[in-house]
């Protein structure tokens, strides 16, 4: 095994778990040669890109506050490396979608090449700039010698996850699956945040959905501000059932076109968001995504939409479809 060549780049704003990082850090079978912090740098690639040119080693980890490595993460990552590879990526066990692809191994040397973007997706950037150089991106698989975990994980990531953090967190993820019109991806990842069963999960998904139609392209990570349309959500999860669920007036929207889908439920999103509660949204997010197919989930799209919405206006309507109509199921079929 390689050992000596690896350091650690730990990346923090604040948070007050960072020094749990730190400390699988330390735990590690392949202790790194060093650990550089980059703390309070903002947004994200910028910390990464501050990090990777004081890094003195061939490669490096970046570890992230919000991660607890398992011990074996840094020598089963270092062994995943190959002739041409310049990034190795490792799952987490992630409480909301079960795991996630969060920890990175970096060549040094690609840095040289490339640099992380001012881009809504910088590491998806970083992966098609250096591949342009004949450098591959990898996924890690557990050594048979590990233990029994689910799907090749090699620690956990574990923010907090409050309603504001959860709300921009999948926010700014919907928002990057409209950048890489990876909309499949992005159905997926709901049926994963229904199945979840996380107090947070409604959260998550309503932010996923909303995230598709900010405006900007340009790197977003760094703490979350609060906002009106996170307050209009969290009032509508607070309120106490008074009735029954709403009746649903959306029909069959499976049997619809991609834009009437689309509307039918924007107009149900803003009945929700006059006269509905967190059973309510609940309800139609079970039928939408957990028993109905591509079209339903155009639907739901809507009707998150329509939550933050003051009236039914036909232009506004029209421009947030624009936006949302290349990762609907027709759009993605025809690729």
């Amino acid at each position: 095994m390689q050992t000596g060549d690896v350091s650690a780049l730990l990346l923090t704003v604040g948070e007050p778990y960072a020094e749990r990082a730190l400390a699988s850090i330390q735990r590690q079978t392949m202790p790194p040669a060093a650990v550089v912090a980059v703390r309070n740098v903002v947004p994200f690639h910028r910390a990464l890109n501050q990090g990777a040119a004081q890094i003195g080693t061939p490669f490096f980890v970046q570890v992230d506050a919000d991660m607890i490595l398992d011990a074996g993460c840094f020598a089963d990552l270092r062994a995943g490396v190959g002739e041409r590879v310049g990034t190795v990526i490792g799952h987490l066990r992630d409480p909301l979608l079960g795991r996630v692809a969060g920890i990175k191994l970096f060549r040094t040397a690609c840095f040289a090449e490339a640099r992380f973007a001012d881009s809504i997706s910088p590491d998806t950037e970083f992966e098609n700039a250096i591949a342009r150089s004949d450098w591959r991106t990898i996924y890690a698989i557990k050594p048979p010698h590990g233990p029994a975990l689910p799907a090749h994980v090699f620690g956990d990531h574990c923010p907090a996850y409050t309603p504001l953090y959860t709300f921009r967190k999948f926010q700014l993820l919907g928002a990057r699956h409209r950048y890489r019109r990876a909309g499949a991806s992005l159905r997926g990842m709901c049926r994963a945040l229904r199945a979840s069963g996380h107090e947070a999960a409604l959260f998550a998904l309503v932010g996923t959905a909303h995230g598709i139609f900010q405006a900007t392209d340009r790197d977003r990570l760094e703490p979350f501000a609060d906002g009106t349309d996170f307050q209009r959500l969290a009032s509508l999860l607070a309120r106490t059932p008074q009735r029954a669920v709403i009746v649903d007036e959306l029909g069959d929207a499976g049997e619809l076109d991609d834009s009437t889908a689309w509307r039918r439920g924007y107009r149900y999103g803003l009945l929700l968001a006059r006269d509905g509660d967190r059973q309510s949204l609940a309800a139609i997010c079970e039928r939408l995504i957990d028993h109905g197919g591509a079209l339903e989930w155009v639907a739901f799209v809507g009707v998150c939409q329509g939550l933050f919405a003051d009236a039914y206006d036909e232009a506004q309507i029209e421009r947030d479809f624009t936006l949302l109509n290349p990762i609907t199921p027709k759009a993605y079929r025809r690729r």
